[in-house]
């Protein structure tokens, strides 16, 4: 048996990863939307990473408790961009 948390644990989540364009061919630059859910009570700074095609970007993000994002972009609501080759 196994028992429940007992504290609010971090509960975050990629709900979305939307590539523009939505169908890239080789070599052609595209970017990626991300878009992250904290599921938990308190607010959280987390460290978006994306490894793509020998590419590495991070950005930071503060998401406030119980939030997600509504669109993708880039602000401090829980969505990030990355333009990647």
């Amino acid at each position: 048996m196994s028992k429940v948390a007992e504290s609010d644990l971090a509960n975050l989540a990629v709900t979305s990863l939307v590539p523009i364009p939505p169908s890239p061919v080789a070599g052609q630059q595209i970017i990626v939307q991300a878009r992250v859910a904290n599921f938990s009570a308190e607010p959280r700074r987390i460290s978006l990473t994306l490894d793509a095609g020998g590419s590495r970007q991070s950005q930071s993000l503060d998401l406030p408790a119980l939030a997600s994002s509504s669109e993708p972009g880039n602000d401090p609501n829980g969505k990030s961009q990355f333009n990647c080759l």
